[in-house]
């Protein structure tokens, strides 16, 4: 918990500290403020499970007009899902993970000045996860800090002062997935 803690803190000084030091850095746009959230699939899961996802974004203009900043804080909570397991016969698994995050990738807007305008993301992260496995009456609790990729893509899409968008992410790690989330700008 203490880690979590941690964790956040950082994000929470990462995310009013770089785009203020990157917006010093004579940005043209002013901030942009995004709150996110949606489900996420789990990948290596045999059935796949969910999850949710729930993000915070600040961006800056990165001097040409299509290019961003942007730092992410986000938190996912991995439903608890079963697979069957062999060794050597047929054991249920039962897990369930919960991660938070920072991220600091480059957003490249295909149509910026657009109402519809397609993005991609690429960037790095540093997550805090937690997870608990069970079996057969037995539990484990594994926690980890890590740095991992981030690749993405969404559609923003103008709403008078706003900007909705639909996007989806995916991360690596302990746990692969992808949140795919409904995010308002402002």
């Amino acid at each position: 918990m203490r880690s979590a803690i941690v964790v956040l803190a950082a994000a929470a000084t990462l995310a009013a500290v770089v785009p203020a030091s990157l917006h010093a850095q004579a940005m043209p746009a002013p901030r942009r403020y995004t709150l996110a959230a949606g489900p996420a699939v789990v990948l290596d899961h045999a059935p796949p499970s969910m999850g949710a996802h729930l993000r915070g974004s600040v961006a800056a203009r990165a001097g040409l007009r299509p290019l961003n900043v942007v730092a992410d804080v986000y938190a996912t909570r991995l439903f608890p899902g079963t697979e069957t397991v062999f060794a050597p016969g047929p054991i249920g698994v039962r897990r369930a993970e919960t991660q938070v995050g920072v991220g600091v990738s480059g957003q490249a807007t295909l149509f910026p000045s657009r109402a519809v305008s397609p993005y991609l993301l690429a960037g790095a992260v540093l997550r805090h996860s937690s997870a608990t496995v069970s079996a057969e009456g037995e539990s484990l609790k594994d926690t980890a800090l890590q740095p991992d990729l981030l690749l993405g893509g969404g559609l923003s899409v103008r709403a008078g002062g706003r900007r909705l968008s639909l996007e989806t992410r995916f991360y690596g790690g302990t746990t692969i997935y992808m949140p795919v989330t409904i995010g308002l700008t402002f």
